[in-house]
C-alpha cells in the first residue's frame, strides 16, 4: 500500500497527504490497490463521448502523475472542444491534494 501511496504522490514534501492516501488504500484492502493499478493500463471507456461535452473544460495534470500518462490527458483535452490542459510542475497523480494553490490559481484563471 505504501508503493502505491509513493507512486501516485511523489512529491517530497508530500509525507502528510502519503500517509492519508496509504491509510485511505487500508481501508479498501490490497486487493483494491491491485485492481486500481491493473486498471491503469486499460482503454478510456466511452472516450467517443468526449466530443459531447459542451461546456468549459479545465483538465488538470501533474507533470509527475505515474497513473495517468501525459497522452492519456493530452487526448482527452484534445477532444473536448474548448478545453484547456494545465500541468502543475512538480505533481504527481493528485494535485489537487499536493499543490491545492497551483489547482486553484489555474481554476481561477480558466474562469477570468
Amino acid at each position: 500500500m505504501r508503493w502505491f501511496g509513493e507512486l501516485c504522490i511523489p512529491e517530497a514534501d508530500a509525507e502528510h497527504v502519503r500517509r492519508w492516501a496509504t491509510e485511505i488504500l487500508l481501508r479498501a484492502g490490497p486487493e483494491a490497490a491491485d485492481r486500481l493499478w491493473e486498471a491503469r493500463g486499460t482503454d478510456l471507456q466511452h472516450t467517443s463521448r468526449l466530443r459531447e461535452i459542451q461546456v468549459p473544460t479545465l483538465v488538470i495534470r501533474g507533470s509527475e502523475d505515474r497513473l495517468t500518462p501525459a497522452p492519456t490527458v493530452e487526448y482527452i483535452a484534445s477532444h473536448i472542444a474548448g478545453s484547456r490542459l494545465v500541468t502543475i510542475p512538480g505533481a504527481g497523480h493528485v494535485p489537487s491534494m499536493t499543490r491545492p494553490q497551483e489547482v486553484a490559481n489555474a481554476i481561477i484563471q480558466f474562469f477570468e
